[in-house]
């Protein structure tokens, strides 16, 4: 599996009175990454980036990825083009995730 931070970090925002600071909304940029149009999804491959959407929008820090939902983050990173220097930090975190082992727990393994 794959760890990938989803929380928000600080970036600078232009805007008409100068720059300020702001949180950059990785939760709602993952969504329009994995729903871009070039990828052409198809029902059933929307339903499954859907799903891993209503996961992204809980996770607290971290979500863990599988390989089929990895292979769609990293589908959706190719598919990119033309980003925004503010969403560079997240680009870095898509390339740069963290492959982890998964330890069934005492807890779990007693259900």
């Amino acid at each position: 599996m794959w760890r990938l931070d989803v929380t928000g970090y600080e970036v600078t925002v232009e805007t008409p009175e100068g720059p300020r600071q702001d949180t950059f909304n990785v939760k709602g940029s993952l969504e329009q990454m994995l729903f871009n149009q070039k990828l052409q999804l198809e029902p059933t491959e929307a339903f499954q980036a859907y799903e891993l959407v209503k996961r992204i929008h809980s996770a607290e820090v971290h979500i863990l990825l599988d390989k089929d939902d990895h292979a769609r983050v990293t589908r959706a990173y190719g598919a990119l083009r033309a980003p925004h220097i503010n969403a560079m930090e997240l680009l870095r975190r898509i390339r740069d995730m963290e492959q982890v082992e998964v330890k069934e727990t005492a807890q779990e393994g007693a259900r």
